[in-house]
């Protein structure tokens, strides 16, 4: 791509874009996760008189509950899994920022093609060699997006079942009583940024399909003394092609995707409520002492 793209230039600010988006994402991350261990710590000593006692209940009871109902506790485990816990943490905010960057750089490459057509069309370009040019850009582009969502589908499908899941979860949890005002401001701080990552996921997956779709109505309205048989192909690689990602064909990410999960968040959040017998109260929950 970058031997066939070299007539263009590098995509302007593009360097500090991707550097900017994975500061943010990632230092939001760190504040999210520490935020929960935080919580976690403070009401695991809080229960507990000894140090002992406050890092079993917080390893065994609060934390990993499921394994150590299956095997013996022990202070090296809790700590090996507490680190793998944060390993994964952090490869979940990976995908999803890998994706994103991805997306932006194809969707820079479409409008560097839009750029180009815009020029030759304000120009009035005849000449089909540079329209062939500029049509086996575009295709190319489109052959390079074919190749990355079939080898990145999985792990779209992955990000957003587990950002779904866990923005359902939330919701659920939100109809729950907290006990202590770092669990509040933890429950912002999470449910705020699992919003803001899958809303980032759909705008930026949605902006490579509407990128690849600029140069079509460029095309369209060319002037009928221009016109050739380059253009001609040109308009039918634009119409006839669906270029963007997917979830192993599931989904199309697009910016639509983003009221689909809002519809979806808000049916299970009804359910919730209509299961939970709720009327205007919030539903109980257990003590994290016990």
């Amino acid at each position: 791509m970058e031997k066939i793209f070299a007539i263009y230039e590098w995509p302007k600010y593009f360097n500090i874009k991707i550097k900017l988006i994975s500061f943010i994402f990632l230092s939001l991350e760190f504040v999210e996760h520490f935020s929960v261990q935080c919580n976690k710590v403070i009401v695991a000593f809080h229960c507990k008189n000894s140090t002992e006692q406050s890092l079993k209940h917080l390893f065994k009871k609060m934390s990993f509950h499921q394994i150590f109902d299956i095997i013996p506790y022990s202070h090296f485990i809790g700590v090996m899994l507490q680190v793998v816990n944060t390993c994964f943490a952090c490869c979940w905010t990976y995908v999803d920022l890998f994706i994103i960057l991805i997306n932006l750089y194809i969707a820079a490459r479409f409008q560097q093609i839009a750029r180009q057509v815009k020029f030759l069309k304000n120009n009035n370009f005849k000449s089909e060699s540079k329209w062939k040019r500029v049509r086996e850009g575009y295709t190319h582009i489109c052959r390079i997006c074919h190749l990355m969502n079939e080898k990145l589908s999985n792990f779209i499908l992955l990000s957003f079942f587990t950002n779904v899941y866990f923005i359902i979860f939330h919701s659920f949890r939100s109809l729950t009583k907290r006990e202590t005002h770092l669990e509040t401001v933890y429950f912002a701080i999470s449910f705020g940024l699992l919003i803001l990552r899958a809303t980032c996921v759909c705008w930026f997956g949605g902006s490579v399909y509407e990128k690849s779709e600029a140069p079509l109505h460029l095309l369209a309205s060319t002037s009928s003394q221009m016109y050739n048989i380059e253009i001609e192909k040109f308009v039918y690689a634009v119409g006839y092609q669906r270029v963007g990602f997917t979830g192993k064909n599931f989904f199309r990410i697009n910016k639509s995707l983003i009221l689909k999960i809002v519809s979806a968040v808000l049916t299970y959040e009804l359910i919730f409520i209509q299961i939970l017998g709720i009327s205007g109260k919030k539903a109980s929950r257990y003590s994290l002492c016990e």
